[in-house]
């Protein structure tokens, strides 16, 4: 699977202080390697796992918290400004075994913290619980937090507050049966955040999210080869813009105003300076030449509004061809055309509705069209096609499957596989085949 054309990371040593078989130098922070959990939305882990291979990951082993990788310092920067669809990176500091809340307060206050954050400073934790000796995530945190500042009150008579939203660190625990997990949050707030998306509408779709739906379109490849898309219900624009990065490679970190480890006091400068650099040379280069038709419409004039106010911001508005268009009225290509046409969005639409969208997909479908429905609101996913002519694509249902099926059925598909992902949204696309 393509993920963007990234390059391979530095093999430069880097900084960061961390246990779990780092080796430290004498030098606050002197790491050579660390250990880190990339985490992302279920479905979206094996496209997460070919970008850590792309961006020079040897081993990504699969765990059920997410992926495990080791690399440098400056690997993981590159994770946090390339991932297109991962949602976190955390460095990993210690493991520690426990038997109930009481004993996260004393693994908490055993470790260093002096070495990652200061006394003025702010910080939160998040704590992810599975199992039955710990139970409560929120009360997981209030004990973990009052480790961490009963610690370092001990030893600078002072103690970093509380900033739920934006903390200088985000510390992050992984509680698992009698095991617990602690990391520094590198990313902050989730990497679907990109930076450019300054208006939405009521269910917005995430970034990386349309990102894995057009990795799984093979649209860096599309895109390379000239072939447009077509969004005729785009919403925000998050596809169409997403989608427009992707073909002139940019960063999907590269607008961010923070990320988790600059307040870190592990945090490698340089490094980060040679990935910011790499960046910008690389979107110079990809906005300097030409990208493939993008068009993204909607039938609602404010959703307009929003996708050209975000397209404007993400540095894409001259890339992104965005109008107001009924779906019905669009020219939508005829057999010869070879792209992507994406964002049929089916999430609150009445059954009627559903149909006649079902049955505009078929009718748009022509040739060898792919048809791509996706509910991310569930954990089932369903493949159908369609038989005459003929395509392929994925149909996810909801408890109602069998009203699905039988709709699907009338608008000319057929059932031919099924798997399993979760999310949070339905959204419907169509690709065209070579």
């Amino acid at each position: 699977m393509c993920a963007g054309g990234l390059n391979s990371p530095p093999a430069a040593p880097t900084c960061g202080q961390l246990d779990s078989g780092c080796r430290m130098g004498e030098s606050r922070g002197a790491v050579t390697a660390l250990s880190l959990l990339v985490t992302a939305s279920r479905g979206l882990l094996p496209l997460v796992e070919a970008e850590l291979a792309a961006l020079g990951a040897k081993t990504v082993r699969p765990t059920p918290d997410g992926l495990r990788v080791r690399g440098p310092l400056e690997f993981a920067y590159r994770v946090c400004m390339w991932s297109r669809c991962a949602s976190r990176v955390v460095a990993h500091l210690h493991d520690a075994a426990i038997d109930g809340p009481e004993a996260l307060y004393e693994a908490a206050r055993a470790l260093a913290w002096e070495d990652h954050l200061g006394p003025d400073d702010t910080l939160a934790v998040d704590v992810v619980t599975h199992g039955e000796v710990v139970t409560h995530s929120r009360y997981a945190a209030q004990r973990i937090k009052d480790g961490i500042v009963d610690r370092m009150r001990e030893r600078f008579g002072r103690r970093p507050s509380v900033d739920l939203a934006a903390p200088t660190v985000r510390i992050r625990a992984h509680v698992r049966g009698r095991g617990c997990s602690f990391g520094i949050d590198l990313a902050g707030e989730p990497l679907h955040r990109r930076g450019w998306r300054h208006a939405q509408g009521t269910a917005p779709l995430k970034e990386t999210l349309a990102a894995g739906l057009l990795l799984r379109a093979d649209w860096p490849a599309r895109a390379a080869a000239g072939d447009p898309l077509v969004d005729p219900m785009c919403g925000a624009g998050t596809i169409a813009i997403e989608a427009a990065c992707i073909a002139a490679d940019l960063a999907p970190g590269r607008l961010r105003e923070r990320f988790g480890f600059l307040g870190w006091r592990g945090h490698d400068a340089q490094a980060w300076a040679r990935v910011q650099e790499e960046a910008r040379s690389r979107a110079q280069i990809g906005l300097a030449r030409p990208g493939p038709d993008i068009d993204a419409a909607d039938a609602d004039e404010e959703a307009i509004l929003r996708a050209r106010g975000n397209a404007a911001a993400a540095g894409v508005g001259d890339r992104v061809e965005v109008h107001v268009a009924d779906m019905r009225a669009l020219p939508f290509p005829d057999a010869s055309f070879d792209g992507v046409v994406s964002s049929f969005a089916i999430d609150h639409l009445s059954r009627d509705d559903r149909r006649r969208a079902l049955a505009e997909a078929a009718r748009v479908l022509r040739a060898d069209g792919h048809l791509l429905v996706m509910n991310l609101a569930v954990d089932h996913w369903v493949r159908v096609a369609l038989p005459t002519p003929p395509g392929h694509g994925y149909f996810g249902h909801q408890q109602d499957s069998a009203r699905w099926r039988h709709d699907l059925d009338e608008a000319g598909f057929e059932l031919v596989e099924e798997g399993r992902r979760p999310g949070t949204v339905f959204f419907l696309a169509a690709r065209r085949a070579r």
